[in-house]
């Protein structure tokens, strides 16, 4: 199989990957907002981990990508080293890309049945102050707004 071969397949393996990752957290998402109390669930859980792996791959194929794309340039300008192809612009750029292609919602601990009963009665009290926490994907998510 020749680079640029290779370069295709890659890059098709990307794309699938990336396009799976999207669909996958669109319905993560919509199953989180329909379970109004128990958000965290072993579906959610698995959904994450899955969009969790392929994230890593994805990354994985990124630095394989430009490592073929930097042969090819060696091997059209007819060079032995690969290192003359990475220039500082390129290097940052690959990294930007690493970076958006990294983010992904947050596997939390795996979800158990907790034997302490909760009243959600007092949920929506005024004036009333309990400590609460924000769900990591929920504070990543106003970021990008």
């Amino acid at each position: 199989m020749t680079f640029t071969h290779s370069s295709s397949f890659v890059t098709d393996v990307m794309c699938f990957l990336g396009i799976s990752g999207i669909i996958l957290m669109i319905v993560e998402n919509e199953i989180s907002f329909a379970q109004m109390y128990n958000r965290e669930t072993i579906t959610t859980w698995v959904l994450k981990l899955i969009i969790t792996v392929t994230t890593i791959i994805l990354v994985i194929l990124v630095f394989v990508y430009h490592r073929l794309y930097l042969a090819l340039y060696a091997l059209r300008y007819h060079s032995n080293d690969w290192h003359i192809g990475l220039t500082w612009q390129r290097a940052f750029l690959i990294i930007i890309e690493v970076i958006i292609c990294a983010i992904h919602p947050v596997v939390p601990a795996f979800p158990t049945r907790s034997s302490i009963p909760i009243d959600y009665s007092n949920l929506l009290m005024i004036g009333h102050h309990s400590e609460t926490y924000t769900p990591a994907e929920v504070a990543l998510s106003l970021l990008s707004k």
